[in-house]
């Protein structure tokens, strides 16, 4: 690709602006859910609550956060044009896809195994993973498009363009 091309597909975009704000958007909506998740988790109030979930909750909240901090870098790299971070944002989609899928499976076995939990508990978790897989999904579909991927390419500074030029042969 020439230069003009390049200069041209830098300002003609605008999505990686959209990307990046939103990273952050929903990085600081995964932040406060967070927070209040420990919060629940670490109540010395809650008497009967077994440590199986102490432990399971404090784990899938610092596996959350290590998945906001992926969104973070992503949105940070993706606003600064650089090809990391359309990779950073794949494996912050891939690993939230995982974990949401884990997380469905637990929930409707902990309903199907437990009947204390009640139908809109149920529903409700349901509800909030599938809300949680709406941006890591569009993302998997909309860097996978080749005009995506080859606008990124463009990004790419002359060392980055030797690299990925002798990767691909």
């Amino acid at each position: 690709m020439n230069e003009s091309v390049v200069a041209q597909t830098r300002t003609k975009t605008t999505w990686p602006i959209v990307f990046g704000i939103l990273s952050f958007v929903i990085a600081g909506f995964y932040l406060l859910g967070t927070i209040v998740s420990l919060a629940i988790c670490l109540n010395p109030d809650l008497e009967n609550k077994p440590f199986v979930s102490i432990i399971l909750g404090s784990s899938i909240t610092l596996f959350l956060l290590i998945v906001l901090a992926l969104l973070i870098f992503g949105g940070i790299f993706i606003l600064l044009r650089k090809l990391v971070g359309r990779v950073i944002l794949l494996v912050y989609s891939w690993i939230l896809i995982g974990l949401m899928c884990a997380s469905l499976i637990g929930f409707s076995l902990m309903f199907i195994i437990t009947s204390e939990m009640p139908i809109w508990v149920l529903a409700l978790n349901l509800t909030s993973i599938s809300i949680h897989l709406i941006f890591p999904i569009f993302l998997v579909i909309w860097f996978s498009r080749r005009k995506i991927k080859e606008e990124v390419k463009s990004w790419a500074g002359p060392a980055e363009m030797e690299e990925s030029l002798s990767e691909s042969v």
